[in-house]
């Protein structure tokens, strides 16, 4: 189904959805169809080119209470799973300060969770360990 989806074209309406805001459950919930569609290295190269990843990181700014950030973190956390060019768009969007925010939760929250599980994944590469240090 997550290949049938990007092949139909579901990929750029979801994405269009995000803009939506963290306030709306249609953003939260293509949030969480993003992430799960990103388990798949094509749609997560087709999530990048579609745009997603900046409305993303801009979810993130509502902080680890908002379901659509929490969405979004793990949905960054799959889409920079060994692929460079998406943690490049990652650090180019400005997402590693507000992923960074995210960790202040604590251990109990899965926005942090999903926040650090992306960090790990972004600290891979060198131009993002610096940043992250930063």
């Amino acid at each position: 189904n997550k290949d049938a989806i990007r092949e139909d074209g579901g990929i750029a309406p979801l994405v269009a959805l995000l803009s939506a805001g963290a306030e709306s459950i249609a953003a939260g919930n293509a949030a969480a169809a993003l992430s799960n569609l990103s388990a798949n290295h094509a749609n997560s190269d087709a999530i990048r080119e579609a745009g997603g990843i900046a409305p993303m990181v801009a979810l993130l700014s509502t902080g680890a209470g908002s379901i659509a950030a929490e969405y979004a973190a793990k949905a960054l956390n799959r889409l920079t799973i060994d692929n460079d060019a998406n943690e490049d768009a990652v650090r180019e969007a400005g997402g590693i300060a507000p992923l960074v925010a995210l960790l202040s939760a604590g251990a109990e929250s899965i926005a942090a969770g999903n926040a650090a599980a992306a960090l790990s994944n972004l600290s891979a590469n060198h131009a993002n360990s610096d940043a992250i240090r930063e």
